[in-house]
């Protein structure tokens, strides 16, 4: 953030920044006291850094825990220090809008162990904002002689108690210390019984979870005599893809490392996968909105965008669009099909036959993934419409069948695109 646009820009983030071993004061947030600066490592599976910049600048934290449909949860450690913290900075906002004194006061004991100490004073009270830059924990004292104003009580407002000669930090954690000179303010008692009820937790294991293919049930009908048949066996298949910051099946492509810049952070991949294929014949075009407005007139279905129909379906023979995995789903079953999944529409779009309606739209496959919190299909073709201008945009255009989007779930309709069709396939046997 420029000097000269603090005056109409009130708040910022503190985004991957290089800080020093000594926690960095935030520039914009120094200069212009009422300037926010929320510090964040999106990707990172440990917290502590930008919690403890947070903590000693009196700032907020950005807590992106899925970013960009990829779950990068906390581990407990750092969740433990986010509930500490917030809840001292809850409570004494007043005092951190008061004079601050970045990195003062520490007793030389806590400085030769990596504990740092921010000071802010406001109407009788002085917090202190603690730190450990060590990964183990530290207990002994922590502020220097004589910074506690004479005849002040002083509490550890992130254990729920009155502190003595010897606090403890936890490591790679915070702390935080309330003088009191004359009444305790009303808020203290509360938040001295909240931070009693919560020790810190230790464990910094980050709580991975994997994305689970979801598995179709088997189709119930025969294929059409024009369907191309794809054999079974095993298959080495280029998988061409944009690498994005949602990573492809395998999640979150950026992991503990300084912000990966462009073109890397959008640029075109390659790679070469191992798939086993069952025997499956795959329509030789897309479903037409001719052929799902029969099917919804026949079965009475509709497609339910929170407590509205989907509506505006034609008779033509362009592909139907507008549909989301469940509804594709769900003409499938009627046409005792399934979806093809990615790997098999592309087999077969190598093969004669294979066609595409006009206009080209993206086909859904069937290829969800879940980690239990979010949800991605995989979308193959490519389509008519292509947004320019940005790599942030959606990849459009027609597209090589090794070509993969990965696609995410956000459901309550919000998946449904004009760009999106889908065609059908069906289990065979071999030679079938």
């Amino acid at each position: 953030m420029p000097n000269e646009r603090i005056g109409d820009h009130q708040l910022s983030w503190a985004q991957w920044f290089a800080d020093s071993t000594a926690p960095g004061v935030m520039r914009a947030h120094w200069f212009e006291r009422r300037h926010m600066m929320h510090s964040t490592r999106r990707w990172n599976r440990d917290h502590s850094g930008e919690l403890q910049s947070s903590w000693m600048n009196g700032v907020g934290m950005l807590v992106w825990d899925t970013v960009f449909g990829v779950w990068v949860g906390w581990n407990r450690r750092d969740l433990s220090t986010l509930r500490r913290m917030l809840r001292v900075q809850r409570a004494a906002s007043t005092v951190l809008r008061g004079s601050w004194t970045p990195l003062t006061d520490p007793a030389p004991a806590a400085l030769d162990a990596g504990v740092y100490v921010s000071r802010f004073e406001e109407s009788g009270l002085v917090l202190w904002t603690v730190v450990n830059r060590g990964r183990e924990d530290y207990r002994g004292p922590v502020l220097a002689r004589g910074a506690v104003p004479s005849g002040a009580r002083l509490f550890d407002v992130t254990a729920g108690s009155e502190a003595g000669a010897d606090v403890l930090v936890p490591a790679r954690g915070v702390a935080g210390l309330l003088a009191v000179t004359g009444e305790e303010p009303a808020w203290l008692g509360e938040l001295l019984d909240a931070a009693a009820a919560d020790a810190p937790d230790p464990d910094p294991t980050f709580p991975a979870r994997t994305p689970e293919r979801s598995i179709p049930d088997p189709s119930t009908g025969a294929p059409p005599a024009d369907a191309v048949r794809v054999a079974g066996g095993a298959r080495t298949l280029p998988f061409a893809y944009r690498r994005r910051e949602t990573g492809t099946y395998r999640g979150a492509p950026y992991v503990e490392e300084w912000k990966p810049l462009p073109p890397r952070l959008h640029d075109d991949r390659v790679e070469q996968l191992e798939v086993e294929l069952a025997p499956v014949a795959v329509a030789a075009r897309e479903v037409s909105a001719a052929e799902y407005a029969e099917f919804l007139e026949t079965t009475g279905y509709r497609p339910r965008i929170g407590n509205r129909f989907l509506v505006g379906t034609s008779d033509d023979e362009g592909p139907v669009t507008g549909v989301s995995l469940e509804d594709a789903r769900a003409y499938a079953r009627w046409r005792g099909a399934r979806l093809p999944t990615e790997f098999e529409w592309q087999a077969a779009a190598a093969q004669p036959g294979f066609g595409r309606r006009a206009p080209l739209v993206w086909n859904w496959t069937e290829s969800e993934h879940t980690d239990g919190i979010t949800r991605f299909a995989m979308l193959k073709g490519g389509s008519l419409h292509e947004s320019l201008g940005s790599d942030w945009y959606v990849d459009g255009g027609p597209r090589a069948p090794a070509f993969s989007f990965k696609y995410l779930l956000a459901g309550l309709g919000i998946d449904r695109s004009p760009s999106i069709g889908f065609r059908l396939a069906w289990d065979t046997e071999e030679g079938a």
